[in-house]
C-alpha cells in the first residue's frame, strides 16, 4: 500500500503558528510552503537515522517516530502539527503495517479544521490524507469515517473534484456507502444536480436494495424542479437498468412517481430519442401498473405507436448486426426496451379490452390494433432474415434484441389469429429456441407454450407442426421438467412436499403446459408414449385419466 507524502513542501525559515479561525478565514495568508526548514530538516534526519539501524532498531526508532509524531501532531500550535503530518507521511511509507495506529491516534478535529479550510492547500492536504487511509476497508468503514461524512460532503460543495476520489472509495463499500447515503437529503438538495446524481449513484450501486433512500431522492427532485433534466433521466435509467423493480419501488413513493411520469410523457411527445424515456416507463409501469401510471387512453396510443415506429425502424439495421457482439448495441438496448413497453402494454389490453373498446374511439382502437399487426408482422420479417443471414444459431439466440423480440411476439401471438400463418414460417426457429433455453435460462420454452395452444388451432400453422415432428420437443420439454423435478425423490414425493404458500414451481408449471399441449396433439404423438413409465406417478395418471 502506498501511502501519499500529504503534499507539504520546505520553505523559508522562520515559524509563526496558526489558530483555527486563521485556518477558516478567507484573510489566512499561512500556507504549507511556510514550513520551517529547521523542522523538515530535523524530521529527514530522523527518518534517515532510522533507516540505517538493524531490524530490532528500526523497529524501535520507528515506535519512537510514531511518539514524535503524534506528540507533534496533538500539540497546541498548527506549525507543529503540519511538521507531525510530514513525518507521518515518511513513516507509513516506510512502515505501513502502522496505519491503524496513526489512525487511532490522528487529530480528527485537525483533519475537519483542513477539509473546511478555506484554502485550496489545506482542503487538498487534508483530502489526501482521509484517502490514503480510507485506502484500508477496516479503516473505511469505521466510526471515525462515519463521522467525517457530513464534513467531507461540505467541502465536496466546494471542492468536488478534489473530493470525488474519497466519495468512490466510501461508494466502493455497502457499510461505507450508507454512510454517505445518510445524506441523501442534502446530496439532493444542495449540489448541483449533476454532481448529486454522480455521488448517489456510486453510493447506490453498492447496495443491493435502495428503497428507503428513493423517497427522499424524488422529494429533492421535485422541490427544486429538476425532472426535466437530461441528467435527471439518465440517472434513473441506470438505476433502473441495474435494480429490479423490487429493490427501489415501495408504496411510500407512489405518490412521488406522478411528476417522473408527466416528464416522460413529455419525452414520449416531443423526444427523437427514446431510449432513457423508455427504461424509466418500463419500470413505472412494472411497479405500479398501467391504470396508476398512465395519464390517459392517448397517451398509451401515443406510447405504443411510438415504440412501435422505434422498432420497426431499427430492425433492418440490425438483421445482421445481431450475430455481431457489440454492434449498434445502443439501438439494441432501445428496442428491447421498446419491446418490453410493449408487452407489458399488451398484457393491459387483453386484461382489460372490453372495458378500453367501450372508452377508446372505434378509429383509435382499430389504428393501435394495425399498429401492433404491422409491427409483429415486421418482427417475425426480421427473426426469419436474421436467422437466414447468421449461421452462429447459439450467438443469435441469446442476442438481447431476438429475446425481447420472440418474448413480446409469443405474448402478442396469444391474442392475433390474423398472423398465425406468417408465424408457421418461423416454426424451425420456434423448436430451435425453445431447445436452446434447455441449456441457457432464457425462458423460451415458457413464451412459445403459451402462444402455441391458440396457434395450434390454426390448419397452416398446425401443418408447420406436423411436419417439423415439433410435438417432440414439447415431450422432451415435458420429460425434462419431471427430471428436474424430481431430482433423488419420486416425483409424487416432490408434489407432497411442495409448499403451496411457497406458489406453483415454474418447472412444474412448465410440465403441466406442456402436457394439456400434448393432449392437444394427441392425433400426432405416436400412442406408444402413454405407455411411458412417467404415466404411472400419481400426479400425472390422475391428470391423464381426466383428459381421456
Amino acid at each position: 500500500m502506498h501511502i501519499p507524502h500529504f503534499h507539504l513542501h520546505k520553505g523559508p525559515k522562520g515559524v509563526r503558528t496558526i489558530s483555527y479561525e486563521q485556518l477558516l478565514s478567507e484573510d489566512d495568508s499561512y500556507a504549507s510552503e511556510k514550513l520551517s526548514e529547521d523542522h523538515v530538516t530535523e524530521v529527514h534526519f530522523v527518518t534517515d537515522k532510522d533507516e540505517d539501524s538493524n531490524a530490532s532498531g528500526e523497529s524501535r526508532g520507528s515506535m519512537e517516530l510514531l511518539e514524535n509524531c503524534f506528540s507533534l501532531l496533538h500539540a497546541q500550535d498548527d506549525t507543529s502539527k503540519f511538521v507531525s503530518l510530514t513525518m507521518l507521511a515518511k513513516l507509513l511509507n516506510d512502515h505501513p503495517n502502522l496505519i491503524f495506529k496513526c489512525w487511532e491516534r490522528m487529530d480528527m478535529k485537525f483533519l475537519d479544521r483542513l477539509l473546511l479550510s478555506t484554502h485550496y492547500e489545506y482542503v487538498d492536504l487534508g483530502v489526501s490524507i482521509l484517502l490514503a487511509f480510507c485506502s484500508e476497508e477496516a479503516i473505511l468503514r469505521s466510526y471515525e469515517v462515519k463521522k467525517r461524512v457530513s464534513t467531507l460532503l461540505q467541502c465536496c460543495l466546494k471542492h468536488y473534484d478534489l473530493c470525488i476520489p474519497v466519495i468512490c472509495t466510501l461508494s466502493s463499500n455497502p457499510k461505507s456507502a450508507k454512510y454517505l447515503l445518510y445524506y441523501t437529503s442534502f446530496i439532493i438538495n444542495e449540489f448541483p444536480f449533476e454532481q448529486a446524481f454522480e455521488i448517489l449513484s456510486n453510493a447506490l450501486y453498492a447496495l443491493d436494495n435502495v428503497q428507503t433512500y428513493m423517497r427522499p431522492i424524488f422529494q429533492g427532485i421535485d422541490k427544486r424542479r429538476g425532472w426535466k433534466l437530461d441528467c435527471t433521466f439518465s440517472f434513473f435509467s441506470d438505476l433502473f437498468s441495474r435494480f429490479p423493480v423490487q429493490s427501489w419501488y415501495s408504496e411510500a413513493i407512489r405518490a412521488n412517481l406522478q411528476p417522473l411520469m408527466d416528464a416522460v410523457v413529455e419525452r414520449f411527445i416531443t423526444d427523437k430519442n427514446l431510449s432513457s424515456a423508455t427504461v424509466i416507463l418500463s419500470n413505472l409501469l412494472k411497479a405500479a401498473g398501467p391504470a396508476s401510471i398512465m395519464p390517459n387512453d392517448g397517451f398509451m396510443i401515443l406510447v405504443i405507436g411510438r415504440c412501435s415506429a422505434e422498432i420497426r425502424g431499427s430492425l433492418g439495421m440490425l438483421v445482421k448486426a445481431v450475430g455481431q457482439k457489440g454492434k449498434h448495441g445502443t439501438v439494441s438496448y432501445t428496442v428491447c426496451e421498446c419491446y418490453e413497453v410493449l408487452g407489458l402494454l399488451i398484457r393491459y389490453l387483453c386484461e382489460n379490452c372490453d372495458v378500453l373498446a367501450q372508452r377508446i374511439e372505434p378509429d383509435k382502437f382499430f389504428q393501435l390494433q394495425r399498429s401492433l399487426t404491422e409491427l409483429f408482422s415486421d418482427t417475425m420479417d426480421f427473426l426469419r432474415d436474421a436467422w437466414d443471414n447468421n449461421k452462429n444459431r447459439d450467438n443469435l439466440a441469446s442476442h438481447v434484441t431476438v429475446i425481447s423480440a420472440v418474448a413480446t411476439l409469443c405474448l402478442w401471438l396469444t391474442e392475433d389469429d390474423s398472423q398465425y400463418a406468417q408465424a408457421s414460417g418461423l416454426m424451425d426457429i420456434f423448436v430451435y429456441l425453445w431447445r436452446h433455453s434447455w441449456s441457457n435460462g432464457i425462458d423460451y420454452a415458457k413464451w412459445i407454450s403459451v402462444a402455441l395452444p391458440s396457434m395450434l388451432s390454426n390448419k397452416v400453422f398446425f401443418k408447420a407442426f406436423k411436419d417439423f415432428d415439433a410435438w417432440k420437443v414439447v415431450y422432451d420439454d415435458f420429460i425434462k421438467c419431471n427430471d428436474d423435478l424430481k431430482g433423488d425423490k419420486s416425483f409424487n414425493d416432490y408434489i407432497l412436499s411442495t409448499n403451496e404458500e411457497d406458489g406453483e414451481d415454474e418447472r412444474l408449471a412448465q410440465a403441466i403446459q406442456d402436457f394439456h399441449i400434448l393432449i392437444q396433439l394427441n392425433s400426432l404423438v405416436p400412442q406408444s408414449i402413454w405407455n411411458d413409465d412417467i404415466w404411472q406417478e400419481p400426479y400425472w395418471k390422475n391428470l391423464l385419466e381426466s383428459n381421456f
